[in-house]
């Protein structure tokens, strides 16, 4: 599975080079990861969501940060492993989260995520560079669109949350996919916006999770 996300990667337009702090825009905006973490937190001490549960997305997103500020630290096949695998884990969790609650079946649910990931590899290992590399996140969102329409309906209450994520996570995909396009008229790129709004929207996206009301009751 590593094989298809190592080839989707491509040159950042604000890295000028090897060294240590080659890419400080997109370092200091990794920690963004951090403070959805931190939020996440927050939301869960005020829901009072105990056990197993949900709590391995907020560590996800700890180490989604630790990992996106390692990788653009120092490049070499492990820190690319530890920048795009929580990632994939968190996006599959998610997905299976809440699928198992909007469904009421975990089997189902779990169908499902493994029909995902199935597709998921075959176009990143299709298409690895179409978008710098952001076709499999196209493919996320328009998931995120088909469910959230679907969750729009019937709660009401969460609609500007989920207009919210879904342009947040938009845009993100935009902002990382024209990175290396702006580099002449803009030399930091934009990679770090990808950072910062893909963090905010997978806060939004976890505080819907723990709102969302089942579209099918048993």
């Amino acid at each position: 599975m590593f094989n298809f996300v190592s080839q989707s990667v491509t040159d950042y337009c604000e890295r000028v080079g090897e060294l240590f702090l080659s890419e400080p825009l997109n370092l200091v905006s990794s920690l963004a990861f951090f403070v959805s973490a931190l939020l996440v937190y927050k939301l869960y001490k005020n829901k009072k969501v105990t056990g197993f549960g949900y709590w391995p997305l907020f560590y996800l997103l700890i180490l989604i940060g630790i990992g996106s500020s390692l990788w653009h630290c120092f490049r070499n096949s492990y820190t690319l492993a530890l920048d795009a695998m929580p990632v994939f884990i968190f996006l599959l969790l998610f997905i299976y989260l809440l699928l198992r609650k909007l469904l009421n079946s975990s089997f189902k649910a779990f169908m499902f995520v493994v029909a995902f990931f199935l597709f998921q590899v075959g176009v990143s290992y299709l298409f690895p560079q179409i978008l710098n590399g952001s076709v499999r996140h196209v493919v996320n969102a328009v998931v995120f669109i088909t469910l959230g329409s679907l969750i729009y309906k019937r709660n009401p209450l969460l609609r500007k949350d989920i207009v919210l994520a879904l342009s947040l996570y938009a845009f993100a995909i935009i902002f990382r996919s024209i990175d290396n396009q702006v580099c002449l008229s803009f030399p930091v790129g934009t990679h770090f916006l990808w950072h910062i709004l893909n963090a905010t929207a997978s806060y939004f996206a976890i505080k819907i999770l723990l709102n969302v009301k089942p579209l099918v009751t048993k």
